[in-house]
């Protein structure tokens, strides 16, 4: 578990795994840090759900621009 505070976060990346069952995501601090995470998501359908709540989250609190 990790806990960043929006302000410090200058961008979010992720993508599925190569065996398209995980979740690859990495968090990029203001200050050039960087954390990197995998998660097993137990099957497509739910890292597809990941995926569809992941992207609205993100631009509402790291809205482009």
């Amino acid at each position: 578990s990790a806990d960043f505070p929006w302000h410090e976060i200058r961008s979010v990346h992720y993508k599925a795994g190569p065996n398209g069952k995980t979740l690859m995501m990495a968090v990029i601090h203001i200050d050039g840090r960087f954390y990197e995470c995998v998660v097993d998501a137990k099957g497509r359908d739910l890292l597809g759900q990941w995926f569809a709540q992941l992207a609205p989250v993100l631009g509402y609190y790291r809205p482009m621009g």
